[in-house]
């Protein structure tokens, strides 16, 4: 079956009869079309809720209507389809650009596509609304969402929070006197695990103290690689920074922040010294000396 004698039919549902500007999208649409192809484009009212473009070989029918239905409450009908005698086999895609211009403007609950076979009328697009489906409930408020969020957050929180014994408090049986016995004297710290110094605190505190006993990062072998070749490079272009970079990276570890900011300040600094900066500093400098 050839595809070029299709209509297209696209239903966009909205929850409220002022969910859209009909009057208005019409309008806009009739200004395109009348662009695109001037003085051929041929508007029909079938009443104020349904308008018909006729354009040579296309039509394009938006129809209104108000709908009481289970999640929704009005309908736009957008179909585009074969004109008179002649077919053309865009029309699916001009259907579906339609669609998406009115979508970007008035946003639909849902979206519903049908195709049939050749020129459509009004009495299609009514049989249509006839059938239109229920939508599922409307979903809840926000407000529902966040305490049952909130409630299940704590739940779990709950579940999750760790059962603490009760301390054992050595003075109970300290100073409690006893005839045949001396007091029983129990240790402070009789559950050193309740105490546990937290490690990442003081691993903080340590790095804050003594920055050179941060860990640097692990490169892999082709970043290794690079710093070296980076450093190499500095010795050739200034012998001792490079040099220096050199054994600093062999003794405390490649870093390629470091070399990678040399470099840059090595060559901006060659760079203004070849420059007119430069050699007016260095004028500057032997008229001192």
């Amino acid at each position: 079956m050839s595809q070029l004698g299709l209509s297209t039919i696209a239903q966009l549902l909205y929850l409220n009869e002022q969910s859209i500007d009909f009057a208005r999208t019409v309008a806009e649409l009739e200004g395109a079309l009348s662009r695109l192809q001037p003085h051929q484009v041929q508007i029909a009212w079938d009443c104020d809720d349904f308008v018909c473009f006729d354009i040579p070989g296309t039509r394009i029918q938006l129809a209104w209507s108000e709908v009481d239905m289970r999640g929704y409450k009005a309908c736009l009908s957008v179909s585009v389809g074969p004109g008179g005698d002649l077919a053309r086999g865009f029309h699916e895609d001009m259907c579906s650009r339609l669609v998406d211009r009115i979508k970007s403007r008035f946003d639909p609950v849902a979206v519903l596509w049908c195709q049939t076979e050749g020129v459509i009328g009004s009495d299609v697009i009514d049989d249509l609304l006839t059938t239109l489906p229920h939508l599922n409930r409307v979903l809840p408020d926000i407000e529902t969402v966040l305490a049952a969020l909130s409630q299940q957050e704590a739940r779990l929180s709950a579940q999750a929070a760790p059962t603490l014994k009760p301390r054992f408090d050595p003075r109970a049986n300290a100073l409690r006197p006893t005839s045949r016995k001396a007091p029983l004297r129990v240790a402070a710290n009789d559950h050193p695990d309740w105490l546990a110094p937290d490690d990442q605190a003081l691993a903080n505190v340590r790095r804050a103290l003594h920055p050179y006993l941060a860990k640097q990062a692990t490169y892999s072998v082709q970043m290794r690689l690079a710093v070296h070749s980076l450093n190499a490079t500095l010795i050739l272009v200034w012998t001792p920074l490079g040099a220096a970079l050199m054994t600093y990276s062999i003794l405390r570890g490649e870093n390629m922040r470091l070399s990678s900011r040399v470099m840059a300040v090595t060559g901006t600094f060659l760079a203004l010294a070849q420059s007119g900066v430069g050699a007016t500093v260095a004028a500057m400098a032997r008229a001192i000396g």
